[in-house]
């Protein structure tokens, strides 16, 4: 059994980061992260963002191996470099294999432009459960309003019968980690986006720099306040659907 999970969303709402947060963390320990921040020290100096290392990570097929220069001992080694600038990144198949009722089911998880309409929604049609990330910042911001969903109804038509996982993202940033911010944002989101009760809406959120996420592999204990699923539970269910 094979299921498609594919992620959509505006652009900077956490995707990519999310996708490869659970690539990493399933897949550990072939994947070390510590090396490979050390290669995209290396080659991004100055600019590099230790914020994007999750993205890096599932997008690593956009870089060259070669030799670069050990951050820590400046010995060259045989590392990663970016083989493209200046090109947006578009959509990313990554599998995982999760295990579903004593089953081990492949997943595709699906990474969709958050710039390019129309490549995702050509993406959105291979996709069999819904990930729709929302940036809790932007919700609580008192000009949001219906016009942000406008573009994504177009789910609803693919996939008429499932309802879609939404994750508001980035719930760490300050001010945003509290049950108020939560009950504000799932109102809005609920009578802007007009989606029901049965919708889930998980405030998710990956500090990189710490390697650990909240309510993405498991509930945090940093939202005692937050009682649904984690994303992989919820992704979980739905696929079983």
């Amino acid at each position: 059994m094979r299921k498609n999970i594919v992620f959509y969303g505006n652009a900077n709402h956490g995707k990519s980061t999310m996708i490869g947060y659970i690539l990493a963390a399933l897949k550990t320990p072939r994947i070390d992260l510590d090396k490979m921040e050390r290669y995209f020290r290396a080659e991004f100096g100055r600019d590099y963002n230790p914020n994007l290392l999750y993205t890096w990570l599932i997008n690593k097929d956009k870089y060259k191996s070669g030799l670069i220069p050990d951050e820590l001992s400046g010995v060259w080694t045989e590392g990663f470099y970016l083989n493209v600038t200046g090109e947006s990144l578009r959509h990313v198949l990554r599998p995982v294999a999760l295990e579903i009722e004593g089953e081990n089911v492949d997943c595709t998880f699906i990474d969709t432009p958050g710039q390019h309409p129309e490549e995702r929604d050509k993406v959105l049609h291979l996709g069999e459960v819904g990930v729709f990330c929302v940036e809790v910042g932007q919700v609580l911001d008192p000009d949001f309003d219906e016009s942000y969903f406008d573009e994504y109804e177009i789910w609803s038509k693919i996939v008429p019968s499932a309802k879609p996982i939404i994750l508001l993202t980035k719930i760490d940033l300050e001010g945003h980690n509290t049950e108020e911010a939560y009950r504000e944002a799932c109102e809005k989101i609920r009578v802007f986006g007009e989606y029901d009760e049965d919708t889930p809406i998980i405030p998710v959120a990956v500090i990189v720099k710490e390697r650990r996420a909240m309510n993405v592999l498991e509930r945090s204990e940093g939202t005692p306040w937050y009682t649904g699923n984690s994303l992989i539970d919820a992704v979980k269910r739905s696929a079983q659907i």
